[in-house]
């Protein structure tokens, strides 16, 4: 009687398990015509940039439509996050200190994926890209708005002098941003100072990206999935 009743209560929650499953948040879609899909987007704030979503025209639907970077090149889910479909180089070197190689790796792969946008504005975009290997961040310049990857490397390397092995950190992505500033006339003696004492942070990148388009407002971001622990102090040299 009692595995009967248990049973029973399992059914009687399978409705509530199947809602609790899904997030649907109003939204839309661009596809690669260029025409856009209103409706709801299942959100389910993705420690990984996704490679798919499940989109219903109407909230009552009983099914959802799957979409790709097949299918569409734009999605938005309204108060949350928007993405934009991107067919290029991803680097897969590791940048967690705790796992990084001997010497440098630039070694990279050609996908297209989805990048989540962090910040926007009339002279730049930030967009970020996270995989089971490490976060990734490019910029978008105005006009052509096209995503250039912020250089980030850490690795291993023998000390020229004493021959003693060191972890040797290059962060580009400091002097691309200062010659950005520099370009639109916003660069300062606290902006400098803010490039140069930045992390490879999703919320330094925003912050940065804001303040070169003119914005006091810093954006909000949510999970950014897996970024770097360490904030290493980088002088622009410039």
């Amino acid at each position: 009687m009692k595995h009967l009743y248990g049973i029973l209560f399992i059914i009687l929650l399978s409705p509530w398990f199947a809602s609790a499953q899904s997030n649907y948040k109003p939204g839309y879609a661009i596809t690669l015509k260029g025409d856009t899909l209103k409706g709801f987007i299942n959100y389910k704030e993705w420690d990984e940039n996704p490679s798919s979503i499940d989109f219903k025209s109407n909230l009552s639907d009983k099914t959802s439509q799957k979409l790709t970077t097949d299918d569409v090149k734009i999605f938005s889910i309204s108060g949350y996050e928007s993405y934009q479909k991107y067919t290029g180089l991803i680097g897969t070197d590791y940048v967690d200190p705790n796992h990084i190689n001997y010497g440098k790796d630039t070694s990279f792969r050609t996908a297209t994926v989805f990048l989540k946008k962090l910040a926007e504005g009339k002279n730049v975009v930030v967009l970020s890209y996270s995989d089971g290997i490490r976060s990734h961040y490019y910029i978008e310049e105005a006009p052509a708005f096209i995503p250039k990857e912020l250089i980030y490397h850490i690795y291993k390397e023998n000390d020229a002098q004493t021959g003693a092995i060191k972890t040797k950190v290059d962060n580009e992505y400091v002097t691309q941003l200062y010659f950005l500033a520099q370009k639109y006339n916003v660069l300062t003696s606290d902006l400098q100072l803010d490039m140069e004492h930045m992390g490879y942070y999703a919320d330094d990148f925003a912050r940065i990206a804001n303040k070169i388009n003119g914005l006091t407002q810093v954006n909000n971001t949510k999970n950014e999935g897996r970024h770097s622990k360490i904030k290493f102090f980088a002088g622009v040299g410039v």
